[in-house]
Parts: C-alpha cells; sequence; structure tokens
C-alpha cells in the first residue's frame, strides 16, 4: 500500500509492505549493509517509478513474514505535449509473477504440461492512495473483475474526500493447473500485464 500527496518538489508519501510465505523478501533485507532499506525500495520502485524510500519501521521481521511502513518521495512524471503527467503501476517485485514455475510464459497460448502453484492458493495485493481533486485527474483505471477457475483478478477504483483510490488484486487457486486450464490461468495474468489497468493520467 502507498499513499501519495503533493510534496515540494514531486510527491511524498507513506507506505506498507507486509509479505508472508513464497513472497517474503526476509533473505534480501538481512545484514548491516542497508539490505533492508534496499529491498523496500526496489519493491516500491517496482510498483511507482522514480520512488526512493527515505526511512522504514519493521513491524514484523521473521523468515516466514515481513511488515514494515515506511516514508518515501517521488518525482513528477514529465509532461507530454498537452501537459498530462502518466503513471504506470506495476507489479510488486517478489511478487506473483516470479513465484511463478520457470517454464510459465505468456506468450504460449496452449501448454501440454501442467503449472505447480503453491498449495493453498496465493495472493497478492497492491493498493495506491493519491491526494488529487477530480478536474486533476485525466484517466484513471477501469475497475473491472475477471474470475475462473483458477483464480480472480480485480480493479477497484474509487474517488472520495480529494483521494483516488486504486486497488489491484490477484488471487491464485494453487495448486496443480492442467494444460486445460492454462488459458483460464494465461486470461488472469495477462490482466495484470495490461496497460489499460496501469496507467493514470493527472494534470
Amino acid at each position: 500500500t502507498m499513499t501519495l500527496e503533493p510534496g515540494e518538489d514531486g510527491w511524498k508519501g507513506t507506505g506498507y509492505l507486509s509479505a508472508d510465505g513464497v513472497f517474503c523478501p526476509y533473505a534480501d533485507m538481512t545484514g548491516l549493509g542497508g539490505e533492508a532499506k534496499s529491498a523496500i525500495s526496489a519493491i516500491a520502485g517496482s510498483v511507482l517509478h522514480n520512488v526512493e524510500v527515505t526511512g522504514y519501521n519493521p513491524e514484523t521481521f521473521e523468515k516466514t513474514h515481513v511488515a514494515a511502513g515506511f516514508e518515501f518521495t517521488m518525482k513528477k512524471a514529465e509532461p507530454d505535449e498537452q501537459g498530462r503527467r502518466g503513471y504506470a503501476i506495476g507489479n510488486p517485485l517478489g511478487g506473483i509473477a516470479e513465484v511463478l514455475p520457470s517454464n510459465v510464459h505468456l506468450f504460449h497460448e496452449l501448454r501440454s504440461s501442467p503449472v505447480i502453484l503453491p498449495p493453498g492458493g496465493i495472493s497478492q495485493k497492491v493498493t495506491i492512495r493519491i491526494k488529487a481533486c477530480k478536474k486533476s485527474i485525466l484517466h484513471l483505471p477501469e475497475a473491472r473483475t475477471l474470475k475462473n477457475e483458477t483464480g480472480s483478478f480485480t480493479i477497484s477504483v474509487e474517488m472520495k474526500d480529494g483521494w483516488v483510490t486504486i486497488e489491484r488484486k490477484l488471487t491464485l487457486a494453487g495448486g496443480k493447473v492442467e494444460p486445460e486450464g492454462w488459458p483460464h490461468l494465461r486470461a488472469l495474468l495477462l490482466e495484470t500485464e495490461d496497460q489499460a489497468g496501469q496507467t493514470l493520467l493527472i494534470k
């Protein structure tokens, strides 16, 4: 979760990272050389570009679960000829895309072998909150939901009290996905890569 509001030179904000199980970044955060801050910076920067984490506060730091709050600044995107600034909400580093088997490729429309996912199911959620008036918002991702036998993908968008909240959530059922189920799993993964569901434009 990342919350942004206008700062002196760009954006400033706070965030919260919670990751457990196969997503836990504990190994990347151990050490005395600033590894924890670097790991949080990398994850935050994969969600929004030009993010600089300025500080963090660990809440839970275990081999199976890491949770931390953090502060950050973010440069404004360069405006285009119409004065629009585009921001893309990316998929988090270390998220579902990176725990999939190495032989999973979205350009394959069909498979002859099953996809083995972590048992019990996996889920990732990215929430972005931006303080911006309605007049300054030129484009938002379209709210939508896709559900099938392998899981679900949802984008929700809310504008309330001067804040825009965008939530992207991908949930996979886990276990073995047989070849005939691959088109359903592929459809969900393609949704996470769709630029239309990632981009927002601000004046």
